[in-house]
């Protein structure tokens, strides 16, 4: 792709004549020796916030990351977040919990052998833990300390990689990342913008509870992650263009998919179709995450889909009242039907039969099950979206497009998709783009920084950078703050009562006195206040006249 040229904070091209760093996100000219990726001794540290067995994203992608960094002979370092027992009752499936660190790494080594076919004892990757906590309302794992003490003495600091770097570095006091390491790379997974704000309680749950308006919650979510991303990374790397601009940064899907959907779409043209019903969607059981949208797009078609039955597989929250709007569907006649399923594993053979996934999402930063269909040659039903952007620009010919809420557009989109037929096995070039190989070719290339002008050679040198992690961890370092910040955000509990009572003994009545004091020293005169006084009487009857 074409350089893209950025700076600090937006400054203008223009600061290059006073010497403010100019940095090319793109081609030319070559990139710096900290930014070159490629060269086969770099190491890499990988921190993340989740761990398995929690199959969330940002659990398993940056396994699967490390896991291909490690295959190509390049050390890696994975840190994980280590949770109490309270902690990991919430979490984990089943309420599993695990007594030491090596039990839960025999489950994620475990998990590698069975569902990544790869045997991680025999690559260069080691495994690391830092303490963490979960947080219920914002449904979030975030440190408890500094991370960076969690590293071993002996570990190199090359290339750190962030995963969630906002989400790691709003509450963090310790050291900053660009002076431990190389080159530091944030790859921002989730649109924290809307996500806080649609977790929201009352009380102090949620982001800010009912403390503050959305608007604010926005504000302050895009201040402060801007803040953490210019003060701990040289490059933002997002997924997707939902994401919030921030310094820095480059828009590229840097996932690939498990090679087991990739082993299950070359052998699809073996497998009988599934010509009863070829059409089915597969997502977590809450209206934000799809159910919501195709719901709405089949009562609004009508009897335009006559004859279309759709399968859906999915588990959660909102599982009785999508089930409910679902058995309305289908108890009008002439309409489609679309039929629920418990959740599942996408790579179940249950699946394999299946032509046509429709999800309507445009919730999520990439969708994860949208990548594992065309992985598994099948065709894809979407909203022009950017979550969608990759998939629109990769894979055309497999996905049918409609515009967000157009059910018409819709309509036409499932047709045109059930009528292209079974699954076919993708060709070379598109299935080598959904493997993690090409993932970590595309994560080199937009980690790369060239200088265009200015004597610093990293984005996080910049003056702007500095400051940012200045104010950031003068703000965060004082405890009484930081405490208050942490409450008012997560509904943590904090000692701040404490914190105030010792205040109002120790500095409010000094306040006070010293207020009426200066009240005193400053009063008007008499004959002002009598002024005052009857012109605040005579004005409400002389008003009308004037």
């Amino acid at each position: 792709g074409g350089a893209r040229i950025v700076q600090q904070l937006g400054g203008s091209l223009l600061d290059a004549e006073a010497q403010s760093p100019l940095f090319s996100l793109g081609p030319v000219p070559r990139c710096t020796d900290a930014s070159d990726l490629r060269r086969p001794d770099r190491h890499f540290t990988i921190i993340t916030t989740a761990a398995l067995p929690w199959l969330t994203g940002t659990a398993v992608n940056p396994l699967l990351r490390a896991l291909a960094l490690a295959r190509s002979k390049r050390p890696v370092v994975l840190m994980l977040p280590w949770l109490e027992k309270p902690s990991q009752e919430l979490v984990y499936p089943k309420r599993q919990t695990f007594d030491s660190i090596a039990e839960q790494e025999e489950v994620i080594a475990a998990w590698c052998r069975e569902r990544a076919k790869i045997n991680m004892r025999d690559l260069p990757l080691q495994l690391r833990w830092y303490k963490a906590k979960y947080v219920h309302s914002v449904r979030s794992i975030f440190p408890t300390g500094d991370c960076s003490m969690e590293l071993g003495g002996d570990d190199p600091k090359d290339v750190l990689i962030l995963e969630e770097p906002e989400h790691l570095c709003w509450y963090h006091h310790g050291q900053r990342w660009p002076a431990l390491f190389r080159h530091v790379i944030g790859i921002v997974h989730t649109n924290y913008q809307d996500y806080l704000t649609q977790h929201t309680g009352g009380g102090n749950e949620g982001f800010a509870g009912e403390l503050m308006p959305d608007w604010t919650k926005e504000a302050s979510v895009f201040a402060a992650s801007t803040m953490v991303c210019s003060a701990y990374c040289d490059v933002n790397i997002k997924l997707s263009g939902t994401i919030m601009p921030l310094p820095n940064e480059v828009t590229c899907n840097v996932h690939g998919v498990r090679g087991e959907f990739l082993v299950i779409g070359d052998g699809c043209a073996k497998r009988d179709a599934n010509t009863s019903c070829p059409v089915y969607y597969l997502g977590k059981c809450i209206f934000e995450k799809g159910w919501g949208e195709l719901l709405d797009l089949l009562e609004g078609a009508g009897d335009r889909l006559a004859g279309v039955s759709i399968d859906g597989f999915g588990s959660g929250a909102d599982e009785v009242e999508i089930r409910a709007r679902a058995d309305r569907i289908n108890d009008t006649e002439g309409i489609a039907r679309l039929q629920m399923h418990p959740g599942l594993d996408h790579a179940d053979s249950v699946i394999h039969g299946y032509s046509v996934l429709v999800n309507a999402s445009t919730s999520d930063v990439l969708c994860t099950v949208t990548v594992e269909a065309l992985a598994m040659g099948k065709r894809c039903v979407l909203a022009r979206h950017p979550s969608n952007g990759f998939f629109e620009e990769q894979f055309p010919d497999r996905c049918h497009f409609f515009e967000v809420g157009d059910v018409d557009g819709f309509v036409r989109a499932l047709r045109d998709a059930v009528d292209a037929g079974p699954a076919t096995a993708l060709p070379a070039d598109q299935r080598y783009a959904l493997t993690w190989e090409a993932a970590c070719e595309r994560l080199f290339s937009a980690a790369e920084v060239r200088v265009l002008s200015g004597r610093w050679q990293r984005p996080s040198e910049a003056a702007a950078s500095r400051l940012a992690y200045q104010l950031h961890h003068d703000t965060m370092r004082k405890q009484v703050l930081a405490d208050i910040i942490k409450e008012a955000t997560l509904g943590e509990q904090t000692p701040w009562d404490e914190y105030l009572r010792e205040w109002r003994e120790s500095q409010l009545e000094p306040l006070r006195t010293k207020y009426k004091q200066l009240v005193e020293e400053n009063a008007p005169p008499r004959h002002i206040k009598e002024s005052e006084r009857y012109f605040k009487e005579r004005l409400p009857r002389t008003s009308p006249a004037v």
